[in-house]
């Protein structure tokens, strides 16, 4: 920790607090703070630094934070710094190389985490027009950010919604029509099958943009969805959908109107956020969200291993929590082979909130000893093999 202070620019930074520095492979030498911008009279910071990783990592974990992919994140993020999209302020962008640390340090202006404002009840409809109108894929260009959820979109002092995450914002070339994206990391259980089947056909020679535009405003509905009906805790199916919005404290009318907007959605029928946006307008404002964590859930016992899903998808589950499901989820696996709900949750948990896919192809060719041929388990063997390079 001593070094990552020593490091810091002078002159640039004040009251620096260290808030998180967690483990793990993913966030390995991973540090965030936050911090005062000298500059323009001082601005509330918050800091990430990405530590860029040796070959002793492996050949996944280079892949994933070796310095090469840092820089080219680096390099997109100074394009974007001056690019006129829904994202963060960036302050600043630097490469740390040499002696001592080495690795990206961002540093963004103080946002508040949209996840916490849906958690603690402060969103309702007007928190959804907004993030269907401001977040759509048409404000960003020919930028995308590919993992838009709770966490990594926040609210300016303005009230503005802004995307963060940052090293998930990718530029595609308008010229060629594509993106590249060189680690496709994302929370799948927030898209349908048909775009995972999508996103599994990307190549070395990139990933049609309107495809990805297509990902980016799916997301965003989703996103838009939980500012009024909380934070999603269920399979983004038929049955989820109902069972997510019959349990919604919103009124009626928001509930009727997101069980169509969810459905479309998930058949991949035509829908344009902006008229979305105001047909929502148009509803009438008849319920005030309370906070989800109040909301009993029905057909589903504490005891039941399963229900801890639910927690996963809501974003409670701490990393520890999380690893421990999984165990668990490995041994209901040795004695019911045969439940298909056990593999599915594995691969949930391995993709896209550990980002392990050599678990992941391990785990998508045991289901398919189970399920031969099964397209959903051949998807996500894709998935994990084409996310660890070996596609």
């Amino acid at each position: 920790m001593d070094a990552f202070l020593s490091k810091l620019p002078a002159g640039e930074w004040a009251d620096v607090k260290v808030v998180d520095a967690p483990g793990g492979m993913m966030a390995l030498h991973s540090i965030h703070a936050s911090a005062t911008w000298l500059r323009s009279g001082g601005v509330p910071a918050y800091l990430k630094f990405i530590g860029g990783r040796g070959h002793s990592a492996g050949a996944q974990g280079v892949r994933l934070i070796g310095m090469p992919r840092l820089e080219r994140v680096a390099k997109r993020l100074c394009m974007a710094k001056v690019a006129q999209i829904p994202i963060v302020r960036i302050l600043s962008v630097d490469l740390w190389e040499g002696e001592g640390l080495s690795g990206l340090l961002i540093g963004m202006e103080q946002v508040t985490p949209l996840m916490s404002q849906i958690r603690a009840g402060e969103t309702g409809r007007n928190d959804s027009v907004q993030v269907l109108r401001s977040l759509r894929s048409s404000e960003f260009g020919n930028w995308v950010h590919f993992d838009i959820c709770p966490r990594n979109v926040g609210r300016r002092t303005s009230g503005e919604f802004v995307a963060i995450d940052l090293e998930s914002l990718y530029l595609g070339d308008g010229g060629q029509g594509v993106i590249d994206v060189s680690y496709p990391a994302f929370k799948h259980d927030r898209v349908p099958r048909h775009v995972l089947r999508m996103c599994g056909k990307v190549s070395q020679g990139g990933m049609p943009l309107p495809q990805v535009q297509r990902k980016h405003d799916g997301e965003v509905v989703v996103l838009a969805a939980e500012c009024s009906l909380g934070l999603k805790a269920y399979n983004f199916d038929d049955a989820g959908v109902e069972q997510w919005c019959a349990e919604s404290p919103c009124s009626a009318d928001e509930r009727d109107f997101w069980r169509r907007t969810l459905r479309r959605v998930l058949v991949n029928g035509d829908f344009d956020l902006a008229e979305l946006a105001d047909e929502l307008e148009r509803v009438d404002e008849g319920g005030i969200m309370v906070s989800t964590d109040d909301v009993s859930v029905s057909n589903q016992s504490d005891g039941d291993l399963f229900s801890r899903g639910r927690d996963l998808r809501r974003g409670t589950l701490s990393r520890k929590e999380i690893a421990e499901y999984r165990k668990e989820l490995g041994v209901y696996a040795e004695k019911n082979a045969g439940d298909r709900r056990v593999w599915e949750e594995l691969l949930l948990v391995s993709l896209a909130y550990e980002k392990d896919p050599g678990r992941g192809v391990q785990l998508a060719e045991q289901a398919l000893v189970q399920f031969p041929g099964d397209v959903g388990f051949q998807d996500n063997l894709t998935l994990a093999r084409m996310w660890g390079g070996d596609a």
